[in-house]
């Protein structure tokens, strides 16, 4: 070891950052009077620790309920194995002020493996929820 780094301890590593604002122009309503409706503000950070990765992504939501906010809090393990490259994640899916009664949160599971056949990476993903978007039972 030399410095402060130590080799059996990956370093912790900002990947991505990112924000975004998202105007919708309508032919009516307020963009008529040159206002646009300022459909979506979102921002997101991903970060890596060898082959480990992190990130939360967050955005305002309009369900036509009180529900106003969408956080994506996820991770997982990249390698690579028999010549595939492999990623195991899990994705939690929460919303802020979601009526009384109404369960929007859920879990989601992601298995995926992608190799490269000459200048093409081919790959398949299978992505499962014990309880997808609200609804009782299982969707992959």
């Amino acid at each position: 070891m030399t410095g402060d780094h130590d080799d059996d301890h990956p370093e912790l590593a900002l990947d991505d950052a990112d924000a975004r604002l998202i105007a919708e122009l309508r032919e009516a309503g307020p963009a008529a009077a040159g206002e646009p409706d300022w459909g979506a503000l979102s921002a997101g950070i991903d970060m890596t620790a060898g082959s480990f990765y992190a990130g939360v992504w967050a955005s305002n939501v309009d369900f036509g309920d009180d529900t106003d906010l969408e956080v994506d809090l996820y991770g997982g393990y990249r390698t690579e194995w028999a010549g595939f490259a492999w990623d195991f994640g899990v994705v939690g899916y929460v919303y802020g002020n979601a009526p009384s009664g109404v369960n929007y949160d859920y879990v989601e599971f992601k298995v995926a493996a992608s190799r490269a056949i000459g200048p093409v990476t081919a790959g398949a993903a299978v992505d499962v929820s014990p309880n997808f978007f609200g609804v009782d039972g299982e969707a992959t």
